[in-house]
């Protein structure tokens, strides 16, 4: 999942970077001048955007799950070194090369990205015109659309399955299973019957120590999510209270 939301980030980054020195190109700049203005229009809103997507991933590091909370740290530390390498990198070896080309007389005039794919611009041109001449179907059209989208959303159901975000062919899967398998799953509670004699003060106070222990996060076992919830000893103990 990291690997696909960097490579997309990055890719959108430096079409936004490469379009706006296109332009500055196809105006007739010099190399230097226009990655400098192209530069000069992307830096604020690309710093932005990756600030909040950056954000959106380190919430992560709130939910209980470790896992989830290392994958929002990585992902973000992901945008925002292809940020860098989007405002740092790419410029200066486009520099580089064309001023060579510059120097040399072979530099030729970029064809701007809105005309990558044929028809686009006069598409836009078209769409453009039309919306500025008549918004009003345009602004009905797209409110009865999120209308609609958003009443059929309404039925959607969703769940969250741990398994689904674990990584594949490891040993945590198959933990999972044995615990389903022997006591129903890591989050069933599990009752431990201990023999021991009720009337002794030794069996109290054992029992004690492994409370305390189990309410210690440090302490206690791994595989145990939390405290113990009910024992001899707290019946006693609420008894004498």
């Amino acid at each position: 999942m990291v690997p696909i939301i960097v490579i997309s980030l990055t890719v959108d980054y430096a079409i936004q970077t490469v379009s706006h020195y296109r332009e500055q190109r196809s105006a007739g700049e010099p190399v230097v001048p226009a990655v400098r203005a192209g530069l000069r229009h992307v830096t604020i809103p690309l710093t932005l955007a990756a600030a909040t997507t950056m954000a959106s991933l380190l919430a992560n590091l709130f939910s209980p799950i470790g896992v989830i909370g290392d994958f929002g740290i990585v992902a973000a530390l992901g945008v925002g070194m292809s940020l860098v390498v989007m405002l740092t990198l790419i410029p200066a070896g486009r520099t580089i090369i064309d001023r060579r080309r510059e120097a040399r007389g072979t530099l030729t005039t970029p064809r701007p990205v809105a005309n990558a794919l044929p028809g686009i611009g006069r598409l836009a041109a078209l769409l453009g015109t039309s919306v500025a001449r008549r918004p009003l179907p345009y602004f009905v059209l797209v409110t009865a659309v999120t209308v609609v989208l958003g009443s059929a959303a309404t039925g959607l159901q969703t769940g969250f399955n741990i398994r689904e975000v674990l990584p594949r062919g490891g040993t945590v899967l198959e933990d999972l299973d044995t615990l389903d398998s022997a006591v129903g799953g890591s989050t069933e509670l599990a009752s431990v019957l201990v023999r021991a004699e009720a009337t002794e003060a030794r069996t109290l106070l054992n029992l004690r120590d492994l409370r305390t222990a189990f309410e210690d996060p440090e302490r206690r076992p791994q595989a145990a999510a939390g405290p113990i919830q009910t024992s001899y000893e707290l019946l006693v103990h609420d008894w004498t209270e």
